[in-house]
């Protein structure tokens, strides 16, 4: 060829449905390494000491260490514990990026098992800007992030903290004595600084603290 000429190396059958192979071997085994295409399913399957290590599916799916399931384009697979990491040789910063175009997509990072495969999951709603946290085994919301920062446990907050059950606050393990507290701490000066309750079936008010101006 010239120096503007492409180089190529064919491999092809008679017909449609048979496979191409080219075989990497040494003394100890003639097929230690191989590239396989089927071209009845039209995959792509790459093979290191003689067992399977990649395989790219006719939909471009690709699946390291087995084909890859149906529906995910990256299906890493092993029989022991997994690992994937993303690493950097330098002191420089590491990101990993779920990214759609527009702004109304949905971004999940699942935990699931045999039984579901969506037990647990964290996602991003890019409609409303939400970050919620699913659990239980089934799926079912636990807490959320609003878009104004806001997080409700079992709810969809209203307030900075947002609560839709029972709060238990414990022993804080503390020498001598032990006991609870739960601290509200603005600007005691100006507003006060302490635990503050309201029952608004009756309008009656308990505060325990820095002084509290009922106007505030």
């Amino acid at each position: 060829t010239t120096s503007s000429d492409d180089a190529l190396v064919r491999i092809q059958i008679g017909g449609s449905t048979a496979k191409s192979l080219l075989y990497f071997g040494d003394t100890d085994s003639s097929s230690s390494g191989r590239l396989r295409y089927d071209h009845n399913e039209d995959s792509l399957e790459l093979f290191t000491n003689g067992s399977e290590a990649m395989h790219i599916t006719s939909a471009q799916d690709i699946g390291i260490g087995g084909t890859p399931s149906a529906g995910y384009r990256l299906d890493v697979i092993d029989s022991g514990a997994t690992l994937a990491r993303i690493r950097s040789t330098a002191d420089s910063d590491v990101s990993q990026y779920l990214y759609s175009a527009g702004t109304t997509a949905i971004h999940s990072i699942f935990f699931g098992d045999t039984g579901n495969s969506a037990a647990g999951a964290i996602r991003y709603y890019h409609s409303d800007d939400k970050l919620t946290f699913t659990g239980r085994g089934d799926g079912s919301e636990l807490a959320r992030f609003d878009s104004l920062g806001r997080f409700g446990i079992g709810k969809s907050p209203s307030y900075e903290l947002d609560v839709d059950s029972t709060i238990h606050i414990g022993n804080d393990g503390s020498s001598g004595f032990t006991h609870s507290r739960m601290i509200l701490d603005a600007n005691g000066a100006a507003r006060g600084a302490g635990s503050f309750m309201h029952n608004q079936a009756n309008d009656v008010e308990w505060f325990a603290g820095n002084p509290y101006n009922k106007a505030d």
